[in-house]
């Protein structure tokens, strides 16, 4: 499964602390690498 944000209808951003502790929640059960979530929260941020 992937998520795509469309700049055309979303512009790109920042994502809530909700949105991350929720994706970070599924990054925990599904056994993934959570240091790959960490860095793109942290290029989102860049410039901000």
């Amino acid at each position: 499964m992937a998520y795509i944000m469309n700049e055309e209808n979303h512009p790109y951003g920042v994502p809530s602390t909700g949105y991350l502790e929720t994706i970070m929640t599924g990054y925990k059960s599904a056994g993934f690498d959570e240091n790959i979530l960490h860095q793109a929260a942290d290029e989102s941020m860049k410039g901000v």
